[in-house]
């Protein structure tokens, strides 16, 4: 869950199961403990609408990472940074950045600065969509020291231009 649509999902998901919900916050919910029978329904609810239950405890973890970064994202974009990366994900998560980087990296095939670069990006690209800011802005909103930086880091992970992927757009 990343939303709030998702936890709306969620909430009426258990709720037609007739499921106590004690705990909702986005990525985790917590129910009233069930029988198993109860717990494959949930699942099987849960699958149709393309969530995963995760029982592992690295998982977990992963899921927490990610949206501590998309979290960290938003801190960025309202210019309220005041620690790196590494730290906040320390900080929030509560474990040394190393252990994270490590599991991280040896789950998902990348690292965590990797996948935020991603995360960047797609929000690069997203507000290239909205078209209300120059590129110069979008570069100074998400942090970047330069719109040639950006330019380059958008180049890398898209594979194209910004001005290739704005002139696609408008064919599309």
């Amino acid at each position: 869950m990343v939303c709030p649509r998702c936890e709306m999902v969620v909430r009426q998901s258990l709720a037609a199961l007739d499921v106590k919900l004690l705990h909702l916050e986005m990525g985790y919910a917590e129910i009233k403990p069930v029988d198993e029978q109860t717990f494959n329904l949930i699942e099987a609810e849960f699958n149709k609408v393309g969530f995963e239950l995760l029982y592992d405890a690295d998982k977990r973890l992963l899921e927490k990472i990610k949206l501590a970064c998309r979290e960290y994202l938003g801190i960025m974009e309202d210019q309220l940074l005041i620690t790196k990366l590494s730290e906040y994900l320390s900080v929030n998560l509560g474990k040394n950045y190393t252990y994270l980087s490590r599991l991280f990296s040896s789950r998902e095939g990348i690292t965590i600065e990797a996948y935020f670069l991603q995360l960047k990006i797609e929000r690069v690209k997203q507000l290239l969509r909205y078209g209300e800011l120059s590129l110069s802005e979008i570069a100074v909103r998400l942090n970047y020291s330069s719109v040639h930086y950006l330019s380059s880091q958008f180049k890398k992970i898209q594979g194209c231009t910004v001005s290739s992927y704005l002139n696609k757009r408008k064919l599309a």
